[in-house]
């Protein structure tokens, strides 16, 4: 029920009785003397008999980030069950092929990863309980299939379903931004209580996600109005996912009078790619050329990419070489139904000779480069705070504390002003995919201010001292280095 205005507004909740029920309970509030003033009642039922509620509650989003269809199909099919035919025992490889035959996904066992841990896809036994749930199957049967501490692992990773070792899983970090707004007012106004929920506070301290901040994790989390962005692996954020889900089940559905969002600009000022990058970019979301199956080294594949694209790329021939790899080292180029030049890319480079490799969009070209020397290519970009939720707008240094995610893993001799702020906007140094990886953040960010039909939240201030939910004083060990941020220096905040 909702009183405003005098006016009494009442919904039925009517399941297969029609007006019948309506009328019943129009009578029981006459007679009673309830309807003292206007009554309007709201009636909403179907014909079938299926219930509806007075107000349909708008989409609650888990999280703001955007998958492409590729997984987007490999997610449904690891919903689906296990059938009888897939629960003989086999080898890994075995079961790769049978995966790709059975549910038309793509599935990418990797070799550098397994042999790195002397492990053999052809020789390791694997067998799925039949009848299970597709997802829950590989990760009941996967980790102890070598009877080793570190066994295997399965993960979604460039668009490709991925079997690998629990270590190169562990390597493999997410940013992604959840909102809390669509749960109660005890997690949407205190996002801080969310991060007890996942973290280890002290020794001996429970956690509802094992492992969450554990021996080898990298993994963290920082909460700001609404939300909280986390930086962790595929299964951990399937964890965190599942959490979110069951704590929205336990929140009431609210009435909520849609508020108008955060206005979008239309042009983003800041550091803009290149019309040539601009082009590479575009080429690199898009599908995969299918001549480049049949490249067999990076030579090959440079050719094919600079005839069927009509762009520049360049082989980094010095680094490559200084690793001991050249442009005749024979490479794999998997087939990826649906997937993007940049995945198919992805793994097909990710590993010449032994050697980690990659490629970068930088001075109007894509380039084949090491790991390592593109970690030593620092960068540095102007981003607009413009159509970020408020919280980021008024005070710019939070993005700092978000930025920690990344930044953080620099090396010495990393300028120490990585982070200053300008009027309107921030500037940024670091490597380039960290600068990817906050990057995303931004879009996601822009993604949850955009969304509406939410309650304002309490404005969250990421200094104060954790309010617990639970009986006792709890609050989190401050880090003295992270309050005196080089963005904080003119301004800092108070404790």
């Amino acid at each position: 029920m909702l009183q405003e205005g005098g006016l009494l507004t009442v919904g039925l909740h009517c399941r297969g009785h029609g007006a019948d029920c309506c009328k019943r309970w129009l009578m029981f509030c006459w007679r009673f003397g309830v309807l003292r003033s206007a009554l309007l009642v709201l009636l909403l039922f179907e014909v079938d008999g299926q219930a509806e509620l007075s107000q349909t509650a708008l989409e609650r989003p888990i999280h703001h980030l955007r998958k492409t269809a590729a997984c987007l199909k490999i997610e449904a099919a690891l919903l689906q069950d296990v059938p009888e035919d897939l629960g003989a025992e086999c080898s890994l490889a075995e079961l790769a092929q049978r995966l790709r035959t059975t549910f038309q996904i793509p599935v990418i066992v990797n070799e550098a990863a397994l042999s790195g841990a002397m492990l053999d896809a052809n020789r390791e036994r694997v067998r799925l309980p039949a009848g299970a749930r597709l997802d829950q199957a590989l990760t009941i049967a996967l980790p102890g299939a070598s009877g080793r501490v570190d066994g295997l692992a399965w993960q979604v990773r460039s668009e490709a379903l991925e079997f690998t070792t629990e270590y190169d899983a562990d390597e493999h970090l997410i940013p992604i931004v959840y909102d809390l707004r669509g749960l109660g007012p005890e997690w949407r106004d205190h996002p801080d209580r969310f991060r007890e929920l996942l973290l280890k506070i002290d020794a001996g301290e429970w956690s509802y996600i094992d492992g969450w901040m554990g021996i080898g994790a990298t993994g963290d989390l920082k909460p700001f109005t609404g939300g909280v962005v986390v930086l962790h692996t595929y299964s951990k954020h399937r964890e965190v996912e599942q959490l979110i889900r069951k704590l929205q089940s336990l929140s009431p559905l609210e009435v909520i009078e849609p508020h108008p969002p955060v206005p979008q600009p239309e042009r983003l000022r800041g550091t803009r790619p290149t019309p040539l990058e601009q082009r590479w970019l575009a080429a690199l979301d898009g599908p995969t050329p299918s001549e480049l199956s049949s490249a067999r080294n990076l030579e090959e594949v440079a050719t094919i990419l600079r005839k069927s694209l009509q762009l520049p790329l360049q082989i980094d021939m010095p680094s490559l070489a200084f690793e001991g790899v050249d442009a005749e080292t024979k490479i794999r180029v998997p087939q990826l139904a649906g997937a993007s030049l940049r995945s198919t890319l992805d793994w097909a480079i990710s590993d010449v000779g032994g050697v980690p490799t990659c490629h970068m969009v930088a001075r109007g070209q894509v380039w084949i480069t090491t790991e390592t020397k593109a970690d030593d290519d620092l960068v540095t970009r102007f981003y607009d705070l413009a159509g970020l939720p408020e919280c980021f707008q008024v005070e710019s240094y939070r993005l700092a504390d978000i930025s920690q995610l990344f930044v953080l893993y620099l090396e010495d001799g990393v300028p120490p002003d990585c982070f200053s702020q300008v009027p309107g906007g921030i500037i940024l140094t670091s490597r380039r995919s960290s600068l990817a990886q906050f990057e995303a953040v931004l879009r996601q960010l822009r993604l949850f201010a955009a969304q509406t039909g939410y309650p304002q939240p309490l404005e969250y201030d990421p200094w104060s001292p954790v309010k617990s939910w639970q009986t006792r004083k709890l609050k989190l060990p401050v880090n003295p280095s992270q309050r005196l941020h080089p963005a904080m220096r003119d301004e800092e905040p108070q404790p």
